[in-house]
Formats: structure tokens, sequence, C-alpha cells
């Protein structure tokens, strides 16, 4: 969720004493840097940035003890924080995850959205421990996730309702009325990277219906491996027979995806 929306949210009603960036200082030239929606709005409120380079970088834990924050405020950081970063802010370090948590922990719980089928969605945010998304959890919005909806779609959505709550966090934190409990372990899925090859759909049980959203929902920033490239998803129809699930039948214009009870067309790629 690495948008403009959550650091607006929190500047909005609170002074932001140091905005910080995972990785190197960009080498490109400084006037592509200023193009940079999170950079514009940060320079022109007057927030100091920084640019984190590794997970143990001691600078930055310096930096923050002389910024004194009083909350860590965490949305998609690239890596886990040490303990000498939490322990910088006296109230606590939380983070806003793009998932109903302890379900898909992880990097990349847009796409296990997708690909498990998940009819309900929403954001959390939880309190950062050493271990990966697995805090106690103060909030959470949950909602319909309608069927046919997009990465670009759910992800406009976790960034203008993850802000919404993160608000709503801090406003019950600053009124010391912050309230939390365990994730149940029990309910705990994984959220990990992406795999680069390989098929990832199980084509002998998933219906048409099911593959056309996970392939709709996740083009263009993942295809699967179905023997053709193809350039976007069309729709998804019932169809008796028709072939071995997983094979690829060629129209002039699609591609059409053989499922176990219809067919998903895809339009042709190059």
């Amino acid at each position: 969720m690495i948008t403009l929306l959550p650091l607006q949210a929190v500047a909005r009603e609170h002074e932001v004493v140091l905005f910080v960036r995972p990785g190197e200082t960009p080498s490109f030239p400084r006037r592509l840097l200023r193009r940079d929606p999170l950079d514009v709005f940060a320079r022109r409120s007057g927030i100091e940035r920084a640019w984190m380079p590794s997970a143990d970088d001691a600078t930055i834990v310096e930096r923050l003890r002389r910024a004194r924050p009083d909350v860590i405020c965490v949305s998609s950081f690239r890596w886990l924080l040490p303990a000498a970063v939490l322990d910088t802010a006296p109230r606590g370090a939380f983070n806003v995850h793009s998932s109903l948590l302890p379900r898909h922990r992880g990097a990349v719980p847009l796409f296990w959205i997708f690909h498990e089928d998940d009819r309900e969605t929403g954001v959390t945010v939880h309190r950062l421990t050493s271990r990966a998304d697995a805090g106690e959890i103060v909030g959470s919005d949950r909602w319909e996730l309608a069927r046919g909806t997009t990465a670009d779609d759910l992800n406009a959505m976790n960034a203008e309702r993850g802000a919404a709550l993160l608000q709503t966090v801090l406003r019950r934190i600053e009124r010391g009325e912050e309230q939390s409990s365990p994730q149940d372990e029990s309910r705990m899925t994984r959220a990990p990277k992406v795999p680069r090859s390989g098929r990832t759909i199980d084509f002998d049980s998933w219906p048409a219906e099911r593959v056309w959203h996970f392939l709709n929902g996740v083009f263009p920033y993942y295809t699967e491996e179905i023997g053709h490239p193809y350039a976007g998803v069309v729709g998804w129809e019932k169809r008796e027979g028709g072939g071995e699930p997983g094979s690829v039948e060629e129209t002039p214009d699609e591609l059409r995806l053989r499922c176990i009870d219809g067919v998903v067309r895809l339009r042709k790629g190059r």
C-alpha cells in the first residue's frame, strides 16, 4: 500500500517529525525525485526526510532519537524494523497491513487474497514486534470483495480505508483509549513472495469463475504460465466438456483457457 494517503492522514492531525523511506538515497537526478508525490508532500509540509539503506542502519536510530517520536507508523516498509528502531517511540510502533490479520501475513497479501478466493477482505493496524505482521491488533476494517475487482482497485481501497483506520487508531492512543487483542494463531496464513515460474492455479478443482476472478485480479502484475502469452482477461463462460482443464484453445482473436466447467477468455499477447 505504497501511496500518499497514510502519510497525509497522519500529518492532518499530528506533527510528523521524520519521514523515513527504505533503500539507498536515489542516484537518479534530484528533479525526478521532486516529482514523487510522497517526496513532494513531505517537502511542502516541511517534514524532515530520510532514507534507510538497511534494516540495521544505525544512522536512522540516531536520527529517530533526536526527533523523539511518540509513535512510529509504518505502511509497506521493505523489512522488519529492529528493536533499536521500535524502542525510540515510547507509545509504540504500528503497521497498516493490507489484509485481515492473521490471514495473509507477509509481503504480498493482495496476490494471495485473489489466489485463495477470499470473499471478504480488509485492512488491519497492528503493533510492530520482532515477528512479521504478528503483533497485537489495534484496529481493523473489513468489507466484501466484489467479484472482478482488480489489484489496482483493491490497492486504492486499502489505501483509503487504511489511512482512515490509522487516523482512528492514533486518536484512540492520544486519548488513552487504545484497545488491542492478540492474533489467533490457529487462523494464520502466509502471504510469501509470488512464485516466479510454474502454475499456481489448480485446474483440476478451480471452476472457471474462480480462475477468471484470480487472473483478472492480479493482471498485469502477474500472469499465469499457460503456454501462451496473454495481454488481458476478457471474461468467462460456462461450457460442458471441451478438453483438458488448463489447456488452451486458440481462436483468431482470443485464447480460451479450459477449466472444469467452462472457459476463461483471454486477449492474445505477443
